[in-house]
């Protein structure tokens, strides 16, 4: 059987997948004969239409259309829109919702306000040097030897760390 194809259980002939009807009367969805379908005399059962997404409902008949129809076969009219009105509430004052960067700003803001900023003690070259004597022999070491092949942080005393170092 070839692809999309299906074959009549009752009398074997090769349909179309989508077929409901055979030439013989067999019919797919309810899977037995149906003499009256062949001769005509009714027609092939109809899905019910269920709500579901792009159906409605008409409010007179109960009958399930689609989205888009603008008049029922019961003869209700889509078109014009039934509109309630809403009691008035007394005026409110309406706070428009914040931005979650507005409220990021506020956050720090507000920590910013709540911890003042207090420098802190600028130390002087003396103490730079202590501290770093503070680290250890062999990492002054390291941090002198540094200093001598690239220069720089002017900020300690290094003569002073040259000494202790030399002890």
């Amino acid at each position: 059987m070839a692809r999309g194809k299906k074959t009549c259980p009752d009398c074997g002939t090769e349909l179309g997948a989508r077929t409901q009807l055979c030439k013989c009367g067999y019919h797919y969805p309810s899977n037995k004969v149906n003499k009256d379908l062949l001769a005509g005399k009714k027609e092939a059962p109809k899905k019910k239409m269920t709500m579901g997404r792009g159906r409605k409902q008409c409010p007179d008949c109960n009958a399930v259309v689609g989205v888009r129809t603008t008049e029922c076969k019961c003869g209700h009219d889509f078109s014009t829109k039934v509109e309630t009105v809403a009691p008035k509430k007394e005026a409110e004052t309406v706070v428009p919702k914040k931005t979650r960067k507005e409220r990021k700003s506020e956050e720090l803001l507000q920590h910013v306000q709540s911890h003042p900023y207090e420098p802190t003690p600028r130390m002087t070259p003396d103490e730079h040097a202590d501290r770093i004597l503070s680290y250890g022999r062999e990492r002054a070491l390291n941090l002198f030897k540094q200093h001598l092949s690239m220069g720089g942080w002017s900020h300690v005393n290094w003569k002073k760390i040259d000494e202790e170092l030399k002890k």
